[in-house]
């Protein structure tokens, strides 16, 4: 039998016991030429980095000693003054390793132990390498949701930096802490803090950073309802990006473009943005960026009708957001399948997702993504008859819209508050909430959100005994629908607009608009909205005294 099969220790607990009956001089020496040989085998040191403080964001070079590289950094720690060790030598190995531990894990995406390991070469250091250190903490922090925990170690960073007079680290920071600020819903102070953060930058001639630091404040215009400046913001970061060569951001901000053009209503435009941008950031190995595009191509394959598509990246997307850790977007995709299940007659699985998303939103303190499930689970409310119960949900969301300044959802979710007063019967409550909401879709741009109000006052006039204006109305909205390719909206609206039509006794228009858009509802397997719309026409012909058109 072989010494390392006759002595291996089978129990965790045995083997701790036996290292403990080491006196604290032969456990040194153990460590110390456990860390010569690990070096040795994993391919030897590494050269010299630049200094923490010099590097800001940049990442290291690989090395074969990477994956070993915390076992290295703990072996030097615990080697300490072994005899015939040089100490200096084993500090400065326990620094290097544990700061390549870090950025390996943060390739790995397991951002818990790269924070972690981050917090621990923080400990090491001093003035601007400990800021650095502590700034790349906070954002994985920030990237993992968890903003919080993020601001005490991102203030602690730009304290000193600010002392030691380094404008540049400064800058970055800020621009750190107006993401954050932008996140947690403090738009007033997050626009300022951008500006602060770009003069920096541009000072420093930091324009790698800049174009980061000008995409980021190009999302805050976009949630303000300031599409226009949005999108001249974004080519410009787009731009800068291109001019230094980071294919990283490169994706990001073509990312970001494509779901300005989706919220514009330029669909074709958004679903060409959003693959260039996910081919980008499977080149560069960006697992949180590719989760995102995957789940804002889901939400395109959805609105135009492909719900399998759509059913397949939400998924995926759903995926890679748990393997990073990623909880704002965990919520965020639950949410985003809960309304697939629930348009293709899933109530039950919708219902499930919903509240899942929910509870991660509240336990992170959310409230974007608080609102955003609430606003969706509202709808299944109704459809389950729980009136009440749903509009305290939608007014809940609507709450928290206004509280953090976000116009566009503010307008979407008066839509769906108008929706919720008209199936209760409540149509001057709902018409005037309507009103409200067409005009903050046309001041944000939000050309598919237009269309589905005017389809809904359409319907409103229709049901009030105004055909004529609920005809234009309707017209009006399917021109747009088919703008901006919302098949759901499509078909929906024109089985609306085939009752207008069979009131207006125009018959045989009727039969073939309701079947269109009956077409449309089957082929993108609504088939709620579907027999919905069935129910409608048979009880509508049957008034008529007309044949049913299926």
């Amino acid at each position: 039998m072989q010494a390392e099969q006759a002595y291996l220790f089978r129990h965790i607990l045995l083997r701790e016991a036996a290292y403990q009956l080491q006196l604290p001089g032969d456990r040194a020496r153990l460590h110390a030429l456990a860390f010569v040989l690990i070096e040795e085998t994993a391919g030897g040191r590494p050269a010299e980095p630049a200094p923490l403080e010099e590097t800001g964001e940049s990442r290291l070079e690989p090395h074969s000693s990477d994956p070993f590289a915390e076992a290295l950094a703990e072996h030097a720690r615990a080697a300490g003054r072994a005899e015939g060790r040089d100490p200096s030598n084993l500090r400065y190995a326990r620094k290097l390793f544990l700061r390549r531990a870090a950025e390996y894990a943060e390739r790995q995406v397991q951002n818990d132990r790269a924070t972690r390991l981050w917090e621990a070469v923080a400990a090491l250091h001093s003035g601007p390498a400990r800021g650095v250190a502590l700034f790349r903490a906070a954002q994985l922090l920030c990237q993992v949701g968890m903003p919080g925990r993020a601001e005490p170690l991102l203030q602690e960073a730009l304290d000193l930096f600010r002392g030691a007079g380094r404008k540049r680290l400064q800058g970055i920071a800020t621009g750190c802490r107006a993401t954050i600020e932008l996140e947690t819903g403090r738009w007033a102070p997050a626009e300022a803090t951008f500006a602060d953060a770009l003069r920096m930058l541009r000072e420093t001639g930091d324009r790698r950073r800049e174009g980061v630091t000008l995409g980021n404040l190009a999302l805050l215009y976009h949630r303000t309802g300031r599409p226009a400046l949005a999108e001249s913001t974004h080519e410009e970061a787009l731009r800068i990006h291109r001019e230094v060569g980071n294919r990283r951001h490169e994706g990001v901000a073509l990312q970001n473009l494509g779901i300005l053009y989706q919220h514009t209503g330029r669909t074709s435009l958004a679903e060409e943005m959003l693959f260039r941008a996910l081919a980008l950031h499977r080149e560069s190995g960006l697992r949180y960026s590719e989760g995102e595009t995957l789940g804002q191509l889901g939400g395109v394959f959805l609105a135009t009708g492909r719900p399998e598509r759509a059913e397949a990246a939400l998924r995926e997307s759903l995926e890679i957001h748990r393997q990073v850790g990623n909880r704002p977007k965990q919520s965020g995709e639950l949410a985003a399948l809960g309304l697939l299940y629930q348009r293709s007659g899933r109530p039950g699985k919708a219902r499930s997702n919903y509240d899942e998303a929910l509870q991660i939103a509240r336990e992170d303190g959310n409230r974007a993504g608080e609102a955003a499930v609430l606003g969706e689970l509202a709808g299944l409310l109704v459809e389950s008859g729980q009136t009440q119960e749903a509009e305290s949900s939608v007014l809940r969301s609507l709450d928290l819209w206004r509280i953090l300044g976000h116009r566009r959802m503010e307008g979407i979710t008066l839509g769906n508050l108008g929706s919720l007063y008209k199936s209760t019967g409540r149509f001057a409550e709902a018409e005037a909430v309507y009103e409200q909401a067409l005009a903050i879709d046309r001041e944000v741009r939000n050309r598919p959100s237009e269309g589905v109000i005017l389809g809904n006052l359409a319907g409103l006039c229709r049901e009030s005994g105004r055909l004529a204006r609920a005809e234009s109305l309707f017209e009006e909205a399917i021109q747009i629908h088919v703008e901006v390719a919302n098949r759901k909206h499509e078909g929906a609206h024109r089985c609306d607009y085939a009752m207008c039509l069979l009131a207006l006794g125009r018959i045989p228009q009727a039969s073939l608009e309701w079947n269109r858009g009956a077409g449309i509802l089957r082929d993108i397997a609504d088939a709620t909205e579907l027999e919905r719309k069935r129910a409608e026409m048979l009880q509508a012909c049957a008034d008529a005294g007309v044949p049913s058109w299926a």
